[in-house]
């Protein structure tokens, strides 16, 4: 357990991230902000009864670690998300993963059994090539990213309520594997604060500020993942897609995002033509005004495998015996005993490896490797 002070705890419970670091500025750093009395925050525009009670507000313990921002060990890719950092992470496990490049998966609860397989292939990948894996720890999308990355330890959950609780409980085992694996749980509020609907879109931000790309794996419309994705294009974070099987509920959210941003890029793209052969100063000043678009912010990804070599700088992986047994023509239940899943889950692994172009499905249950190496 460590020790934390009033100051922290108030200002994680009583504000959000903006208005605390709104505040933070206004005092002219944090330091000025400590030493505020209630006169001083009142005088910069905190409400007289919330500043009596920060002032007053008890110190306690956390059963993590206290990263307050302007500790080094705070991650720099959420600091520099100015307006929306937290003031303070309560982190259980390794702190020190939080220093490295992280890359999230987000995706529906209700996923398929193709979308769970294919963000559990992507986690582990992902982690392995030396990506933080980071995500939230719901059920789904998110539990199949952590368990795939686990293994090898990089990946962190970020919690929406504190350290003290586990919403949702099912996942309280997942939580223990990845802490005793090297990977780490994050938390922005007080232990005792428990989940509440307002308290997971923040979350979702913070996702997106721990990472440094977004990767959506079936996210239907209204989906919270959808947050993260917004988020990700205000930091300037690129965002891809996994499309879901066509006519799939959970691929309308993920379709709605793309179709969105493809159409912005289609009237800046217009707009450009337009003016390409105009002044050249007015030209530049208009392309600074819109940098945003000049490259697309969200990306689909047709092709997991070239994903993984080109953007996560990483080879798959999926040499595995169990491969090599299915392309023998051993019997699917075999193999499914040998790993100890269930023959659904197996053939939603090999579609995902059958879409890439990476199997060859043949008539009775068979498989061959396909046009892509299965050797990394």
């Amino acid at each position: 357990m460590e020790q934390v002070s009033g100051f922290w705890l108030g200002a994680a419970a009583l504000f959000s991230a903006r208005r605390a670091n709104e505040l933070r500025d206004a005092a002219g750093g944090w330091d000025g902000l400590r030493s505020c009395g209630e006169d001083d925050l009142i005088d910069i525009g905190v409400p007289e009864l919330k500043a009596k009670r920060w002032r007053r507000y008890p110190s306690g313990q956390t059963m993590g670690t206290v990263l307050i921002q302007d500790d080094p060990r705070y991650p720099s890719d959420l600091r520099n998300d100015n307006a929306g950092a937290p003031p303070v992470l309560f982190v259980e496990g390794n702190t020190a993963l939080l220093q490295r490049p992280g890359i999230a998966i987000v995706g529906t609860r209700g996923c398929t059994a193709r979308g769970r397989s294919l963000a559990q292939y992507l986690g582990a990948q992902l982690s392995k090539g030396g990506w933080t894996v980071v995500s939230g720890l719901a059920r789904g999308i998110d539990a199949a990213a952590h368990q795939g990355a686990a293994d090898s330890g990089n990946t962190v959950a970020v919690l929406g309520h504190g350290l003290g609780s586990m919403s949702p409980v099912s996942n309280t085992g997942l939580r223990r594997r990845i802490v005793a694996s090297g990977g780490a749980v994050v938390s922005t509020w007080p232990d005792d604060e428990k989940a509440e609907r307002w308290t997971f879109p923040a979350r979702n931000r913070w996702i997106a500020g721990l990472s440094r790309r977004v990767v959506v794996v079936e996210a239907p419309e209204g989906s919270g993942a959808l947050y993260t994705v917004e988020a990700a294009i205000e930091l300037d974070r690129p965002v891809h897609l996994v499309p879901a099987q066509p006519g799939s509920a959970v691929a309308s959210g993920c379709l709605a995002a793309l179709q969105d941003a493809q159409s912005e890029r289609s009237q800046f793209m217009m707009a450009l033509e337009q003016r390409i052969d105009g002044d050249p100063e007015e030209l530049s000043h208009w392309l600074r005004q819109r940098r945003d678009l000049i490259k697309d912010p969200v990306t689909p990804v047709w092709d997991v495998a070239k994903f993984l070599a080109d953007v996560a700088r990483c080879e798959p992986d999926i040499a595995d015996l169990w491969l090599q047994a299915v392309f023998a023509g051993r019997p699917l239940d075999e193999v499914c005993q040998q790993r100890g899943i269930s023959v659904i889950e197996l053939l939603s692994e090999l579609a995902v490896l059958e879409l890439n172009g990476q199997v060859v499905r043949l008539p009775g249950q068979r498989y061959a490797a396909g046009n892509r190496s299965c050797t990394p």
